[in-house]
């Protein structure tokens, strides 16, 4: 008869270098674990360069780009400057640059695109000091013969550009031309150069009012304004989804309450919808979560699409007139940086909250922001019931945050969520402030035991004299710091933000102001 042979291996007397290639080979919740078993073995978790970049990047709500080729411990170096720049609000520099006149802009993955008068498009890579990110600029001419561009849309980490135009008389197609960013050729991933569909009403205008890409998908809402000596002179609003890599319609709906949209994966779309009657007191404000994938592409009214679920938002008091509603989070669930991206982090792919910002006028402005993480849309798409539409109650005040504002958000400069972080101005007496949102749970929840520190469930007063008829508590945690712009007016200026600057938009200097972490 043959017996095993046993022998205990203790973890630490193994030679640190089999250790730390164990150790590197583990998640964020294992080396927490580890960390638990003995004190030697937390000590050398903490000490060691290669696991504490590991667990400090889960905190930070990041996650490691492999193309990068630093040492971990450079890697930790920059993920702590990085951090620290943007938890003080501590930016290392400040550079000014001239807004155009010609009113197309974007920011997206990092790079702050302008148009000028003669439809020549500037691109500007925002640079990063903690991330060793270079300033670079290029510009592309769009090379769509006698069309004029009306919208455009970019994603670096695909190496795309979409240029919108508009159809015409003699050539009734909306056009979405899909090029490469850097040299504007023809995408090579694309079965063809470019998208189309056919525009029946020619009498008006076709205004292209919001593009977004979602990986192998592209979202447009498109508004006809009818001529107003027609007869019939109502508008008409629809909102396409495409697969632009195969040319193919996912989506096609009669929307005219859509004000803006956003994606949560890359199968499920939000609309953020506003109705507007001709009183505005019985306007209403909704969120409408849409399964794309499992419609048709049939051209239908938002009332036909049956996979999705309405999410309602609190009654008003009497005499609240509904000003605007819009969403904005930037970049969408599971964007990965492109192979060009050498830098050493980039936000984590689910770590993501959505604003929506919602402006009533009672006798005067209120503005509110609503902060939807990621994680309760999920949950409205994964729930067992079939039911259609969520009441305020049964979707937001455990899994949500609404905060009342001083100043509303922008509805032209809408950039102002990336990630988990989301950007608001803030006027105090004569002041005027940055206020950085951080929804980051794991950062939450570490501040609570580290420092006893949490954010209780915040209350808004409803009734009489104020917008709401019930007062509403929301608790999702968060943190926020703020600091103050000397010189500014705040009423003509706009904040946005990326992943690594903050961008003052001044409309009185026509100059955007970059400051970088």
């Amino acid at each position: 008869m043959s017996t095993a042979f046993h022998s205990k291996v203790h973890l630490l007397s193994l030679p640190n270098e089999m250790l730390d290639r164990i150790l590197c080979n583990l998640n964020f919740q294992a080396l927490l674990k580890c960390k638990e078993v003995c004190k030697k073995l937390k000590v050398y978790i903490e000490s060691a360069k290669e696991t504490s970049y590991i667990i400090e990047l889960a905190l930070a709500g990041l996650e490691h780009n492999t193309t990068n080729t630093w040492s971990k411990a450079a890697c930790l170096e920059s993920l702590r400057k990085y951090q620290s720049g943007w938890e003080k609000l501590e930016w290392s520099e400040e550079t000014t640059i001239p807004m155009l006149t010609a009113g197309m802009w974007d920011l997206y993955g990092g790079i702050l695109a302008q148009a000028d008068e003669n439809q020549t498009f500037h691109f500007l890579r925002l640079p990063s000091d903690s991330r060793r990110i270079e300033k670079k600029s290029w510009t592309v001419e769009p090379n769509v013969g006698d069309e004029v561009v009306k919208d455009f849309a970019f994603d670096p980490s695909q190496d795309l550009l979409i240029l919108i135009t508009p159809p015409t008389a003699a050539f009734p197609h909306m056009s979405l031309y899909l090029r490469t960013l850097m040299t504007n050729e023809n995408h090579p991933l694309a079965i063809q150069p470019f998208l189309r569909h056919k525009v029946d009403l020619l009498t008006g205008r076709w205004i292209p009012t919001s593009l977004k890409i979602m990986q192998d998908y592209i979202g447009l809402v498109s508004f006809y304004r009818a001529p107003v000596d027609e007869e019939d002179s109502s508008d008409l609003k629809e909102f396409r989804i495409w697969n632009w890599k195969t040319d193919k319609l996912e989506l096609a709906i009669q929307t005219n309450d859509t004000r803006s949209f956003a994606f949560a994966s890359d199968k499920h779309v939000i609309l953020a919808n506003q109705y507007i009657p001709d009183d505005l007191e019985n306007s209403e404000c909704y969120l409408v979560l849409i399964d794309f994938k499992a419609e048709d592409e049939k051209m239908k009214k938002l009332s036909e699409v049956q996979n999705s679920v309405k999410l309602c938002y609190p009654d008003r008091v009497a005499g609240t007139a509904l000003m605007s509603f819009g969403i904005s989070s930037e970049l969408p669930p599971g964007w990965t940086p492109g192979k060009d991206d050498t830098s050493p982090f980039f936000v984590a792919k689910d770590e993501r909250i959505f604003t929506v910002s919602i402006r009533f006028r009672r006798g005067r402005d209120f503005a509110f922001d609503h902060f939807i993480p990621l994680a309760a849309f999920q949950k409205c798409t994964n729930r067992p019931s079939s039911t259609r539409e969520l009441k305020w109650s049964e979707w937001a005040p455990t899994e949500t945050r609404l905060i009342q504002t001083s100043l509303p958000a922008s509805l032209v400069w809408a950039n102002f969520t990336y990630g988990s972080r989301s950007i608001a101005r803030e006027l105090r007496k004569k002041s005027f402030s940055a206020l950085v949102y951080d929804f980051n749970q794991r950062a939450c929840r570490r501040d609570a035991i580290l420092n006893g520190t949490s954010t209780a469930p915040g209350k808004i007063v409803g009734g009489d004299e104020a917008v709401w008829k019930d007062t509403l508590e929301t608790s999702l945690p968060f943190r926020v710091c703020s600091r103050s712009l000397p010189n500014i007016r705040p009423r003509t200026q706009a904040l946005m933000c990326s992943g690594d600057n903050i961008i003052l938009v001044d409309n009185t200097s026509g100059e955007m102001r970059i400051y970088t972490f």
